[in-house]
């Protein structure tokens, strides 16, 4: 078992590999066995880190015919399909956090002695949480020890048209540095749409220099991307950046690129990276306890995100992006006291939903982070004392939670209503009708035994309705 994976919770995905039943040489039967669990003892060195499909478990089944690696289950597709697919394009935005989250999942990956050895946009997820998931740890190097090595017999394996130079033909060669190679070969492919060369051939003979520059193919590429591609696809493995310095050239490009957006205020893919950067920062700072800077940070990038929001390039992920802000704004201003401010953060948050019509949506995303914020808002409302807006808040997540299980009817949707009914009628001016709709809910969550143990109970909300006048 993986001690850093196993306490994760969430689903899990089951990947069974066919063992040769014809070998009889104990020797095979190892190499085999250790080729299959490689995925699994890769992983194994790494920590938990959100931008990597961690595993689980590995073992045999019974008659040892069959292995089972467990990893994580990401929701997501393949960067193949968003590179392939017009419909699935991504914005240039999106490609560039994605570039800096595939540079950053490889530096921890190298910074725990794994290589990769297989970076190309099959190994690469794109959850639809909008971050990346780095998989196919199949044939990956762990640690240092070359007495025992898979590299032989993945030679056919591996696809050759990310491979770098130096492993050609070699996978025994990889190093950190080829793991960068293969990186800048995939985002050259995710940021143009083609690849820079036609063939592993056409890579020597250019000697790693890109026969057309990304921004010739794209114009939207500044010339400061142009220059870190080609960095990560120098042709000598020494003279390469590690994936650790190709982040904080990433930056520093990004920061150059920033200059030249603020010239332009039309250019607005690069203020809505840099939001969404912003933000990420944010919530990792409100997620470490460092509540006044998560202030700071998520202040300039709700800032940001609102401008964009209320403009042409407002679509989905703008919004989305701008209600997390908002949210994680109004969580940190709680925790430091500012309760005014944090109701502020909230309302704005709300206020999108709202604006969006979300009470019946399917949009799990934005449904989730509307529910988030009107539950937090009705809270904190109900504390200030601020009893109108509260019920309006609750009342409004009422009507979503009531949609949710007219479609999927389930004991934990129904216990929400529940707790929502009560809330609702606790600030209502006539409470009998929500403490009536409470009691049916808990009677029937009773008579199926799916009452909760902080569930208002049937005898409970008898006594309350035998107050009212």
């Amino acid at each position: 078992i993986n001690a850093f994976a196993c306490k994760r919770g969430g689903t899990a995905l089951l990947r069974a590999y066919q063992a040769d039943p014809y070998l009889t040489d104990l020797e095979a039967r190892e190499r085999q066995k250790a080729r299959i669990a490689n995925a699994f003892f890769a992983l194994n060195r790494l920590p938990g880190h959100p931008l990597i499909a961690g595993a689980k478990s590995f073992f045999a089944t019974e008659g040892e015919d069959r292995y089972v690696l467990v990893t994580e289950d990401v929701s997501g597709q393949a960067m193949r399909l968003h590179i392939d697919k017009p419909a699935l394009a991504l914005t240039l935005d999106q490609k560039l956090r994605v570039a800096r989250e595939i540079v950053e999942a490889l530096a921890f990956c190298h910074g725990h002695d794994v290589v990769h050895r297989d970076v190309s946009p099959s190994t690469i997820l794109l959850g639809s949480d909008g971050h990346i998931r780095l998989a196919g740890f199949d044939y990956a190097r762990a640690g240092t020890d070359r007495s025992v090595t898979i590299a032989a017999e993945i030679v056919e394996k591996i696809d050759s048209n990310y491979a770098a130079p130096d492993t050609r033909n070699e996978p025994a060669n990889a190093s950190p540095s080829s793991d960068v190679f293969g990186a800048g070969l995939v985002l050259y492919e995710l940021f143009t749409g083609q690849r820079p060369f036609g063939s592993p051939t056409e890579l020597f003979d250019q000697g790693g220099v890109f026969p057309v520059k990304p921004s010739e193919h794209r114009a939207e590429i500044a010339p400061p991307l142009n220059a870190w591609l080609q960095r990560l696809c120098t042709f000598e493995p020494d003279q390469r950046p590690s994936a650790a310095a190709a982040l904080e050239a990433l930056d520093e490009a990004l920061a150059v690129m920033d200059g030249l957006a603020a010239q332009d205020p039309r250019n607005v893919h690069w203020r809505l990276y840099r939001a969404r950067i912003m933000s990420d920062i944010g919530t990792a700072r409100y997620q470490a306890g460092e509540y006044d800077r998560a202030v700071e940070v998520l202040e300039r990038s709700a800032a940001d995100l609102g401008e964009l929001a209320a403009g042409p390039a407002a679509d989905r992920d703008v919004r989305l992006a701008l209600m997390r802000a908002l949210l994680d704004l109004g969580r940190s201003r709680r925790l430091l006291g500012d309760e005014e401010k944090a109701r502020d953060a909230y309302a704005g948050a709300v206020g999108i939903g709202r604006r969006l019509n979300l009470a019946g949506s399917q949009d799990s995303a934005l449904g989730a982070s509307y529910e988030a914020a009107l539950y937090n808002l009705g809270v904190l409302c109900e504390t200030l004392g601020r009893t109108e807006e509260a019920a309006g808040a609750f009342l409004d997540l009422l009507a979503r939670v009531r949609a949710e299980n007219a479609r999927q009817p389930a004991p934990h949707t129904r216990r929400r209503l529940l707790d929502l009914s009560v809330k609702i009628a606790r600030l209502s001016a006539d409470p009998r009708p929500h403490y009536e709709a409470a009691l049916e809910l808990a009677e029937a969550l009773e008579a199926e035994s799916e009452l909760g143990a902080f569930d208002a109970t049937p005898a409970q909300l008898r006594e309350r309705l035998a107050q009212l006048p």
